[in-house]
């Protein structure tokens, strides 16, 4: 057929330690390419063997080969994936406070990922937010934290 293809993405960078890059940095880079150029893969099996072909270590450390790119992944989801990410985040979301010496958006970008992967549910963010402020802060950001109107977002 004469069906013009989707403009072809790039692989991500081949996982090996799964810190550089992160596995859920290349994940989502593969789950991207996957979605975006999907009719570059004539059966899904082609999926399979591009995602393995981009690991070094899933036949390292597997027990069985995999057949579908969706087992492939749950499989490294057991290797690399924290099941205690929700725990450690909600410990370390605990000891944050913001100080004046501390840079505002670094901070708040910090707050936002710790927040996310804690699995703080998104409406009680502005309350835990304000409390992490340092005391002369919270007094200027009262009006904001207390309005029901205002999202996260624009707090």
């Amino acid at each position: 057929s004469n069906q013009k293809r989707s403009q072809k993405l790039p692989d991500p960078d081949k996982l090996t330690d799964g810190t550089n890059p992160s596995y859920e940095e290349w994940k989502y880079k593969l789950e991207a390419r996957f979605r975006q150029n999907d009719d570059h893969f004539k059966k899904k099996i082609r999926h399979q063997g591009r995602s393995l072909s981009l690991s070094y270590i899933l036949f390292e450390k597997s027990t069985k080969r995999t057949i579908y790119v969706s087992d492939a992944l749950e499989h490294m989801d057991s290797i690399y994936c924290n099941p205690n990410e929700a725990l450690d985040a909600r410990d370390k979301l605990r000891t944050m406070k913001l100080t004046p010496a501390k840079k505002f958006i670094k901070f708040r970008a910090e707050f936002t990922c710790l927040a996310y992967k804690s699995l703080l549910p998104s409406s009680q963010w502005i309350d835990e937010f304000h409390y992490r402020m340092y005391a002369s802060l919270k007094i200027i950001m009262v009006p904001w934290a207390k309005n029901p109107n205002i999202s996260f977002k624009e707090y």
